[in-house]
């Protein structure tokens, strides 16, 4: 079924388990490529686009590719980490997005944390009374 450049698959229709491993590589490899050469491609969104336009895969059918069909590839599985990766670094890395954003990515994929300066010494002119069994103690404090 066929709409507007999109291929879907139909309901009850076993999709995931359709191609072979060397189909699933193919598919993997030309997104790869894909998301190589298109240098302003900055969310995952539209590398599950692209795989929904021009292979029939949604985000489903990968999903399943990964965790159920195919998790024992460890090649069909570190081409996807690529694709991931190299969308990654291009988020943190791009001077147009918000700081806010790449913090997010940062904080939530490798447990960055902002750098607090943070001291606990305090400056004192003056120092309240101190009296030990009613007798004031003289203590100079300060310059």
């Amino acid at each position: 079924m066929a709409v507007q450049g999109f291929r879907f698959w139909k309901k009850n229709n076993k999709c995931a388990e359709k191609w072979t491993e060397d189909e699933v590589i193919a598919i993997f490899e030309d997104t790869l490529n894909h998301v190589i050469e298109n240098p302003t491609l900055l969310l995952i969104n539209e590398v599950n686009l692209y795989m929904l336009k021009e292979h029939g895969v949604s985000q489903q059918t990968r999903s399943i590719w990964l965790n159920k069909i195919h998790n024992k590839s460890k090649f069909i599985c570190d081409l996807y980490e690529a694709i991931s990766q190299v969308i990654e670094i291009r988020v943190v890395k791009d001077k147009t997005l918000r700081p806010n954003i790449q913090a997010l990515v940062l904080q939530t994929k490798h447990k960055y944390a902002q750098k607090q300066e943070i001291s606990d010494e305090r400056e004192y002119n003056q120092m309240g009374r101190i009296t030990i069994d009613g007798k004031k103690l003289e203590i100079k404090v300060g310059k």
